[in-house]
């Protein structure tokens, strides 16, 4: 089924997993394709972890959300690979305007903090915690228009989504990034 997406230049790259920009070839949409480091997909419980976090988002439709498109778990020779296909969440995540146009003003920190949480409700609706929201995560649509709009705030990067009431804490620590865990978890 991976075949369904020409993958194109890398996106980002984390611990676990790669985004590439990747055209669908059925609508022709641009979309970002997550796939999962190989050395990981071929652990079985790591890849089914994974493909969870397609599970889990299936459904979910908000304008502050990438919506799943598809995703699939596939051996091609050797290599075992496990992808999601995202909706494309064009512009630039919080990390990059900021070092761009420099800090936001009140008026600007407010509308965009409306826009995550709106994404964060509607993941909160369908009982589910991000447990990731950084800067990083968050993706500013700078062509939409002129001025920030909470509708060009789009959350992103939900490998850590989680079921509400579930614990964050793991073995070596609590799920998420440490700079940025609720002061409850520190």
């Amino acid at each position: 089924m991976l075949s369904r997406f020409s993958l194109g230049g890398l996106l980002g790259s984390g611990a676990s997993a790669s985004v590439f920009l990747a055209t669908d070839t059925i609508t022709g949409d641009a979309v970002a394709v997550k796939v999962l480091h190989p050395r990981i997909a071929a652990r079985p419980k790591q890849a089914a972890r994974f493909v969870d976090e397609a599970v889990r988002m299936q459904g979910i439709e908000h304008p502050n959300i990438t919506r799943v498109i598809a995703w699939g778990r596939s051996a091609e020779g050797e290599e075992a690979a496990a992808w999601i296909a995202y909706e494309l969440a064009p512009g630039i995540s919080l990390v990059e305007y900021v070092e761009i146009f420099g800090p936001l003003a009140p008026a600007e920190a407010a509308t965009l903090a409306r826009g995550v949480l709106a994404g964060l409700g509607s993941l909160h609706n369908a009982g589910l915690v991000h447990r990731d929201v950084s800067p990083q995560n968050v993706i500013i649509d700078t062509q939409a228009g002129s001025h920030l709009s909470s509708s060009n705030i789009k959350l992103i990067d939900y490998g850590l989504v989680g079921n509400a009431g579930t614990s964050t804490r793991t073995k070596s620590g609590v799920v998420g990034n440490a700079h940025y865990i609720s002061p409850e978890q520190a």
